[in-house]
């Protein structure tokens, strides 16, 4: 198992209507660099603060390992009374060229400052 450490992360930043956007995102993990393309749902609860979720799909490329490939990330988040839950898995064969069999995922750590930040923790058999 390998943790991938998010150094920086782009943030998703819809406007207050929107509950389907689509985002580019760079990323830099210990010198590894990916760009995504992040495509997502989200859920608000007008009535509630602290309740929601959203859903996304993301297509990463890059280079992990000496490995060049793609890969795609499942993200599903709820927050429930301002807790969040926000798992992100690498779906079983979503692997791309010297990435096949990459399997793996994470969960989004959110600091006090509202920083978001993660651990990528992975196999590539």
């Amino acid at each position: 198992m390998s943790t991938w450490h998010l150094i920086e992360a782009s943030q998703f930043r819809p406007s207050a209507r929107s509950r389907h956007w689509r985002s580019p995102a760079q990323r830099k993990r210990r010198g590894r660099t990916a760009a995504s393309q992040v495509q997502c749902l989200r859920l608000a609860c007008p009535t509630s603060v602290g309740l929601g979720g959203y859903v996304a799909t993301e297509k990463a490329t890059g280079t992990l390992d000496g490995r060049v490939g793609s890969f795609r990330l499942q993200h599903s988040s709820t927050m429930n009374r301002g807790v969040p839950q926000q798992p992100i898995i690498v779906p079983r064969n979503s692997g791309t060229k010297a990435v096949t069999g990459l399997a793996g995922g994470t969960v989004v750590e959110i600091a006090l400052s509202g920083a978001h930040g993660d651990h990528f923790n992975y196999t590539l058999h």
